[in-house]
């Protein structure tokens, strides 16, 4: 990207798929634009990064870290440490056998994670090794995770908000505990959409999200409290898991930015929109998959389009744009419409030419600010 001044004077935001640098963002906020992304983001949007400060967290304040996030390993010798421990002469009984799942440290959409009991000196090169919850939450015998829209607004203060509604991605195929028989069959062990799309067994989201592979949160409340389970409290702790996640790297993208706008010290030159993945156990207790700095706009359903404009709105409106949105969807964004046009067709929508605006789409306001609101104004939302 030539982000050079020139070229810059007209520029409201920059959307990029890909990070920033500390020089990308100086020059951006020296013409007051925005841009998606914090510098030093990487932090928690890389796994091995993600892992080590869950890890350096854990030590610091064990209290609050030590199940947000499964046992995660980059280091060949503390796995090695770890599974010794494992080991007791003193134990009487044999330990459950356990598993590990790989994940390469730039890895998406499930490319080239696996599953093994015993993970080789050579993966710790170029990935994590995170722990297996061989115990998780299953609706309708299937194990799923969450994508939870997350937007960050400020550092400096921190400005954290939940967007209330995201996916619920079950797996294709019925659970059973993992065992090595069946460690191979991804579609039974990974929630990935991008892997069990292509299973026999799949289904379509309905538009409603209350059915098929993918589902909404309203549904999973909904499924939560039909089965007897404290809904309030499970989305209070998913919460709780977002704003510590952020926190625990806030002073160090907070110094990056300071960097970055020294001439422009309002602390809204970047904002961030983030995707969490987060794994339930059969306790109700949310863990940390992995964060991601560029969630999926693919729009392959009409339940993705209703879903991701919605929360590309809300995003657009937090940061300060105009909204401007017709009753109806735009047709290149119902079916089979790439991320470009998603956002293209959302800009397009926020120019001042358009006329006859009567009602945005969806459910209106759904996302909920996670800390205090700073005295610095933003645009008005029953948030």
């Amino acid at each position: 990207e030539n982000l050079a001044a020139p070229q810059l004077r007209n520029t409201i935001v920059v959307w990029s798929d890909t990070s920033t640098s500390v020089e990308k963002v100086g020059k951006l906020s020296a013409v007051g634009g925005k841009i998606n992304h914090f510098p030093s983001i990487d932090l928690i949007c890389r796994k091995v990064p993600l892992a080590v400060n869950i890890n350096r967290m854990k030590k610091l304040l064990p209290r609050e870290y030590n199940k947000l996030m499964p046992t995660t390993f980059t280091d060949y010798n503390d796995f090695r440490q770890y599974k010794q421990s494992l080991i007791q002469p003193t134990h009487r009984k044999t330990p459950p056998k356990k598993y590990f799942i790989v994940k390469p440290n730039n890895g998406c959409m499930g490319k080239g994670i696996y599953i093994t009991p015993n993970p080789q000196p050579e993966a710790f090169s170029h990935a994590v090794v995170q722990e297996y919850i061989d115990r998780p939450l299953l609706i309708e015998g299937r194990k799923f995770d969450m994508r939870c829209y997350v937007l960050v607004l400020s550092v400096c203060p921190p400005r954290i908000f939940f967007y209330n509604d995201g996916l619920v991605r079950l797996c294709s195929e019925p659970y059973q505990p993992i065992t090595d028989d069946n460690q191979g069959k991804q579609c039974m062990h990974l929630t990935n959409y991008s892997v069990n799309k292509y299973h026999d067994q799949f289904e379509a989201a309905t538009l409603e999200g209350s059915a098929g592979g993918k589902r909404d949160f309203a549904f999973l409340t909904r499924w939560l409290e039909e089965s007897g389970r404290d809904a309030t409290m499970f989305w209070g702790s998913v919460k709780h898991l977002v704003v510590k996640t952020i926190l625990s790297v806030a002073p160090s993208i907070a110094t990056s930015y300071r960097t970055a706008c020294k001439s422009r010290e309002d602390g809204f030159t970047c904002f961030e929109l983030l995707g969490f993945d987060i794994l339930v156990n059969d306790h109700l207790e949310p863990s940390l998959c992995e964060v991601n700095h560029s969630p999926s706009l693919v729009t392959d359903t009409p339940f993705d389009a209703k879903l991701k404009l919605g929360v590309l709105e809300e995003t657009m409106r937090l940061v300060g744009l105009p909204s401007k949105v017709p009753n109806v969807l735009a047709p290149s964004c119902k079916t089979n419409a790439a991320p470009n046009e998603v956002l293209q067709t959302l800009l397009g929508l926020h120019g001042v030419k358009r006329k006859n605006v009567k009602k945005r789409i969806g459910n209106g306001y759904r996302c909920k600010s996670l800390l205090r609101p700073t005295t610095k104004q933003v645009p008005q939302t029953r948030c």
